[in-house]
């Protein structure tokens, strides 16, 4: 806000002269707070993927010439694509799932799709409406879902990449789930993440000791 922490930060450095305006009230707020509360689910997936891939595939890579770049680009991206599109899945669907921060920090301008359902279900009491648009809601993620499982597995994969794809399913059922919490309680989003990124973990480990 115009009088917190980080305002007033800059404004004792000098950097500014007046409290900024863009934090708070505006879409660049949700922007911002949505990527600081997100951000642990988009990493946690990545790095389990990371961590699976083994050494000596970028030890192999350097034996045969690749430079840092293509090491990256032909072995660890590959690998670590699951877990880049797992953590892809998470934030989208608790985004879209999220009524509370465009109410505390969008004001006037926070006007979302599950703000809108929050406002039909807890105030309008409009609830045909409020379905009709969770229904929607559920479609756009349940597509989003599929297709970006259905892109993992449209071409032949080796063993490791087979191993780390295997969760996604259950990574995208877990998405649902979250996004079901979402849209019955402020934080039931939220809480439902850890259960799905355990999931996901076990999932994983499992699959590669097999």
């Amino acid at each position: 806000g115009s009088n917190w922490v980080l305002n007033n930060f800059l404004l004792c450095l000098g950097l500014i002269e007046e409290p900024l305006q863009i934090l708070l009230f505006n879409r660049f707020a949700i922007f911002l707070t949505l990527c600081v509360i997100l951000s642990p689910f988009m990493v946690t997936p990545i790095y389990t993927s990371l961590e699976r891939i083994p050494r000596s595939y970028i030890e192999a890579a350097q034996d045969l010439g690749s430079t840092e770049l293509q090491t990256f680009w032909r072995v660890i991206f590959p690998n670590a694509r699951p877990g880049l599109i797992a953590g892809c899945m998470f934030i989208f669907v608790l985004s879209l799932g999220d009524f509370m921060t465009p109410i505390l920090v969008g004001g006037k301008q926070g006007t979302t799709l599950s703000k809108v359902i929050q406002v039909n279900f807890g105030f309008a009491y409009d609830w045909p409406l409020g379905a009709a648009l969770s229904v929607v809601l559920l479609c756009i993620s349940m597509v989003v879902i599929l297709v970006s499982i259905r892109l993992l597995t449209a071409r032949p994969k080796d063993s490791l990449e087979a191993a780390q794809e295997k969760p996604l399913l259950w990574a995208g059922i877990g998405s649902l789930v979250g996004l079901f919490s979402g849209l019955l309680g402020a934080g039931g989003g939220i809480l439902a993440v850890p259960l799905m990124v355990t999931v996901l973990k076990l999932r994983m480990h499992r699959a590669v000791a097999t």
